[in-house]
């Protein structure tokens, strides 16, 4: 499968992976950086391994989500007309949980 990144998606990473600069040093943002890169890339090739993301469940595309570090999380949907996933977000689960389903109004 195609894998698109939102832009705001791309943000968030890059907003994160700043503010893990500040605390944590350049390695670990390059070993977290890797680690988003090499999680998103099995989302290519096994687009379901995500759960269904519950706070977003009525919504009208069905939004899955992929941890991928301990307080991180891939927000997105699958589009299997086009054979593409849409990661739509990248989320800090040290946040709001609902946030997240007013983020993606």
């Amino acid at each position: 499968m195609q894998l698109i990144w939102y832009p705001e998606a791309i943000e968030e990473l890059h907003r994160q992976l700043a503010f893990c600069r500040k605390i944590h040093g350049p390695l670990a943002t390059l070993r977290a950086r890797d680690n988003v890169k090499r999680e998103a890339g099995r989302l290519a090739v096994s687009p379901t391994i995500g759960a269904k993301e519950l706070l977003l469940e009525e919504r009208q595309l069905e939004y899955r989500s992929l941890v991928i570090q301990p307080h991180f999380k891939l927000i997105y949907h699958i589009d299997e007309s086009t054979d593409t996933v849409y990661i739509v977000d990248f989320w800090n689960t040290l946040r709001e949980p609902l946030a997240l389903a007013n983020r993606l109004k």
